[in-house]
């Protein structure tokens, strides 16, 4: 038997899928050229999508209150988009965080009913169930947090995803401080998955942050044999070396091949690259190279701070 889509509800699904994608390139580290004046073009109107795409702007610019007015209108006048009421309770949580005590309660409960409501319309909406995941597990218990909701949720996840499943598995497991639970997790997707990136590089990272520079450096040499172009392993190498004092002539070579690449959203700054690369060169006793790299991190992130430390320790 074969399914066929009624041409009006298809549009509708495309519709809803090229506002989800474009809300999410206005809320990206880096805004795609003429995004936003499409965006800006989408915005006008009493409609429904004119709401919505105008709380996108709203949330891209950092006014997550502006942003749940316009999306609370959205949801509103089209209340069977799960989509809406994704973003109006990222709207609301990111209020939450930055309010007084005093408004966090009401915020807290408005961020969880939207979210709520955005996996009632459409349970397959699985960046909602993600962060309602994020929500039990951080919210206090008064403002309706609950590890056994959390552990729901991450099941109804993981039983429609089995790779986006696993990776909140492993952030419920780490919030639990469970590190070999979290471990786990993530070395059964690289088995599972073994080109993709983001569970090599977490395990790496848990391992590094663990101290286990044997197991790191061993996870970062599988994750290089099997994808060899990516950087941001080359980055991990170099960490891993600055951080252990160990490998420390690959670490160099690595960092100075990610240095040589314009990062995209989501990978180390260059800012951190050139402070692990001082690192690592103050430990091969390269002092003036070493400043040098520590000090064009600061031009670049003049906030970074372990830069500032290891500059105030060489002087």
């Amino acid at each position: 038997m074969t399914l066929v889509i009624p041409f009006l509800l298809l549009v509708a699904l495309q519709a809803s899928q090229d506002e989800a994608t474009l809300c999410e390139a206005l809320n990206g580290r880096a805004v795609p050229v003429g995004t936003k004046a499409a965006a800006l073009g989408r915005a006008t109107g009493s409609t429904a999508t004119a709401s919505f795409i105008a709380g996108c702007l709203a949330f891209g610019e950092g006014r997550s209150d502006k942003a749940a007015d316009h999306f609370e209108r959205a949801t509103e006048r089209d209340r069977t988009k799960s989509l809406y009421f994704d973003w109006l309770g990222r709207a609301y949580g990111d209020q939450a965080q930055r309010a007084n005590k005093l408004k966090q309660g009401l915020l807290a409960r408005k961020t969880k009913g939207a979210f709520e409501q955005a996996v009632a319309l459409d349970p397959n909406n699985l960046s909602a169930r993600a962060f309602l995941v994020d929500f039990y597990q951080l919210a206090p218990g008064f403002m309706g947090g609950s590890e056994a909701k959390a552990s729901e949720q991450a099941a109804a996840i993981r039983a429609r995803n089995a790779y986006r499943g696993g990776l909140v598995g492993a952030t419920v497991q780490s919030r639990r401080r469970d590190v070999i639970g979290a471990e786990r997790e993530y070395a059964l997707l690289v088995a599972a998955f073994p080109d993709s990136l983001a569970p090599r590089t977490a395990l790496a990272q848990s391992q590094i942050s663990g101290k286990r520079f044997a197991d790191a450096f061993r996870t970062i040499d599988a994750a290089r044999a099997a994808l060899p172009a990516s950087r941001v392993v080359s980055y991990l190498l170099g960490r891993a070396a600055a951080l252990s004092g160990q490998q420390l002539e690959r670490g160099e070579a690595a960092l100075r091949q990610y240095l040589a690449h314009a990062p995209g959203p989501n990978e180390p700054s260059l800012a951190a690259a050139h402070m692990r690369l001082g690192q690592v060169l103050e430990q091969r006793g390269q002092r003036t190279e070493a400043r040098a790299e520590l000090e064009a991190a600061l031009r670049l992130d003049p906030a970074l701070k372990e830069a500032k430390d290891a500059l105030a320790r060489m002087k």
